[in-house]
C-alpha cells in the first residue's frame, strides 16, 4: 500500500532528505563504543534529527531559508565523528567534513555549502553574535538539548539563550 508519500525512499528525495540520509548512514556505519567516549550514537542520532527539524521550523518562523538552516542542523554536531566524543572544539573540527558531506549529498551551491559548515562550525560560540544562521543554530542546540533534559541553569549564555526563546516562542521550557 503507497500514501503517497516518500518516507526518505525513492528517487525524487529533495536537498535536504538526501543530506539527512547521507548523514544517519555515516552515523550508523561507525564502530562507536557508547562505553569509551561521552556521547551515545543514539543521542547523536537523534540530536541532529531533531535539531534539523527545530531549524526548519525556527528558519520558519522567522522567515529565513529554511532548506539552509535544517541542513545546518543536521550537520551542526558532525564534528562528534571526527573526535568520536565530545571537546570544546568538536563544532570547529567538523566544518571540513560538513564540507565534504554537502558536496557528496549535492545539491549546495559553494556559497551555500561555506555558508552551512561555517554556521554549525560557530555553533559552540554562544557568548558571541554570528548571522542569522549562526545565531539560529546556536539557538536550536540549546533549544533542543533544553527540551532534552539539559539544565542550562549554571551556564549564563546557554540560559539566557533559552530564556529569549522561550519568550520567543510563548513557551515554558524548563
Amino acid at each position: 500500500m503507497s500514501y503517497g508519500f516518500h518516507y526518505f525512499k525513492g528517487d525524487n528525495l529533495n536537498r535536504v532528505i538526501k543530506l539527512q540520509n547521507k548523514v544517519l548512514d555515516l552515523i550508523l556505519s561507525l564502530n562507536w563504543d557508547d562505553g569509551k567516549i561521552d556521547v551515545s550514537k543514539n543521542w547523536l542520532l537523534v540530536h541532529l534529527i531533531t535539531a534539523s527539524q527545530m531549524a526548519h521550523l525556527l528558519a520558519l518562523k522567522r522567515n529565513q531559508n529554511w532548506e539552509i538552516a535544517t541542513a545546518t542542523g543536521v550537520l551542526h554536531d558532525i564534528g562528534l565523528i571526527v573526535n568520536i566524543g565530545m571537546e570544546k572544539n568538536h563544532a570547529v573540527n567538523g566544518y571540513d567534513l560538513a564540507k565534504k558531506i554537502l558536496a557528496e549529498s549535492g545539491g549546495f551551491s559553494e556559497e551555500e555549502t561555506e555558508m552551512i559548515a561555517l554556521a554549525a562550525s560557530k555553533h559552540s560560540e554562544k557568548d558571541k553574535i554570528g548571522n542569522w544562521l549562526e545565531e539560529l543554530m546556536k539557538d536550536v542546540d540549546v533549544l533542543d538539548c533544553a527540551l532534552h533534559g539539559s539544565d542550562f541553569s549554571p551556564f549564563e549564555h546557554h540560559y539566557k539563550r533559552v530564556k529569549n526563546l522561550e519568550k520567543e516562542l510563548g513557551l515554558k521550557i524548563n
